[in-house]
């Protein structure tokens, strides 16, 4: 619905711009605020509408900028029924959404790596079974912390306040926690939040023609080639600027993203018209500059560092796996879902995924009522967690995690299991080491305090 209410204004626009006629600009209000209403994001490019609508020759200016003026009006109006609409129903005149506060938390603190989301506190924020309780068990969880009750608004405004913390207290990880998130917004690797969408986008990566990873590079020299008519290509410039400051501030997500697609295909057509052009006049120096650009490009655009890698291949793992045998256990189909559970252990492709069986053996086990399997089972889901039930993990499995931590240092559950092993064994000293990497990359951790004590 975004994409396309922002294609259709953008084309509203450029027709008043070129036709000079204030019923494009009205029209154009009327579909940038019913875009506000889905995603407020594009409130930003109003004021720079009316800029835009006075560079234009004299003779034109005033009757473009009152058309801008009214076109942002128009669209404000829209954003102000939402927030009256607010106002009467919960007291507080909220712009849009309420969730914009948690948002922000999840996507800036000491834990999160810059692809999506994360969680940094003890307490549960996605409990199974409840559809996108976020903004409510948030404001629980504030409500819990400040020790008053407080209204949607003020949660929102609490869990801001927090992310704003973390980048005054840390601005060296904020600046490259900013720079991970927009390197995520130009890569190829499409950001899922839900298994259905990531099915989905699978299906279109046998369209060659809409791969992000070949588009992408393409806009980024047309976002040059482009600046020769500056004064036309404005409202997109900005328009992608939105989207790049949104992913910085938001978080990385392929749904998210979405709506810029289109504006970035207009950016790699115009670089495909000037190579065109610049072949044909055979200009060399520019030719091979645009190669290397591109080739750059394609290059940090198509890459796949750790984090896409993991992600990718949990998307794998539960699409082939662990949702199927899910499905399974809750039918009550417990035979049939051990073995795919078994197989998932046995790969070791992934050590959250390994954890994630075994914890969901351990919940069929207890269902057909094998009381040792399950606490086997219980025990591995935890890790080698100061139980006696399983014999320490093996030298082997130590490897694993040695591995895990070092592609991803940052990995706080690998680094604790780690922490564990190395205890189990003696070696005091990797233990503490990795107790302290627990501690120092998320100080909410309970457990990582009490192991180093």
């Amino acid at each position: 619905l975004v994409l396309f209410l922002n294609v259709a204004a953008f084309v509203a626009l450029y027709r008043a711009w070129d036709k000079v006629h204030l019923g494009w600009w009205v029209c154009s209000g009327i579909l940038l605020g019913l875009s506000a209403i889905a995603k407020p994001n594009i409130v930003l490019l109003f004021p720079f509408l009316i800029l835009w609508g006075a560079w234009v020759p004299r003779a034109e200016r005033r009757r473009q900028v009152v058309g801008a003026c009214l076109a942002c009006v128009l669209a404000g109006c829209f954003v102000l029924g939402i927030m009256w609409r607010n106002w009467r129903v919960g007291g507080e005149a909220i712009p849009v959404m309420s969730d914009g506060g948690i948002v922000f938390y999840i996507a800036n603190n000491v834990l999160d790596r810059g692809l999506s989301y994360y969680w940094p506190r003890s307490e549960q924020l996605f409990p199974l079974g409840q559809l996108d309780p976020t903004h409510r068990i948030a404001r629980e969880i504030a409500c819990k912390l400040t020790g008053r009750q407080l209204s949607i608004g003020e949660a929102g405004d609490f869990w801001f306040a927090k992310g704003l913390e973390f980048a005054r207290q840390h601005p060296g990880q904020y600046a490259w926690l900013s720079l991970r998130k927009v390197f995520y917004f130009w890569n190829d690797y499409e950001v899922p939040d839900t298994m259905a969408q990531h099915v989905r986008l699978t299906g279109l990566k046998g369209w060659w023609w809409l791969h992000f990873g070949l588009i992408a590079p393409l806009a980024l020299l047309g976002l040059i080639t482009a600046a020769r008519n500056v004064r036309t290509y404005l409202p997109l410039y900005l328009y992608v600027g939105l989207y790049v400051l949104t992913a910085i501030l938001f978080g990385v997500e392929s749904r998210y993203r979405l709506p810029v697609v289109p504006v970035l295909m207009v950016f790699a057509a115009d670089a495909g018209v000037w190579a065109v052009r610049v072949v044909r006049s055979r200009r060399w120096g520019p030719i091979v500059a645009a190669v290397i650009v591109v080739g750059l490009a394609g290059w940090m655009c198509n890459v796949r560092d750790y984090e896409i890698r993991k992600s990718a291949t949990r998307m794998d793992i539960n699409l082939q796996q662990f949702d199927h045998a899910q499905a399974l256990i809750s039918r009550h189909k417990y035979q049939e879902a051990l073995p795919i559970l078994d197989e998932i252990i046995s790969q070791k492709r992934l050590y959250e995924a390994v954890v994630d069986a075994w914890s969901l053996r351990y919940q069929a086990l207890r269902e057909m009522g094998d009381r040792a399997g399950a606490e086997k089972a219980f025990a591995q889901s935890l890790g080698p967690l100061a139980t006696d039930l399983v014999p320490p993990w093996s030298a082997a499995s130590r490897a694993d995690l040695e591995q895990q931590v070092a592609q991803d240092p940052d990995n706080i559950f690998a680094q604790r299991e780690l922490g564990y092993v190395a205890w189990k064994e003696g070696d005091l000293a990797t233990a503490e080491r990795a107790f302290r990497r627990v501690v120092y990359r998320a100080p909410p951790h309970v457990s990582g305090h009490y192991n180093l004590a």
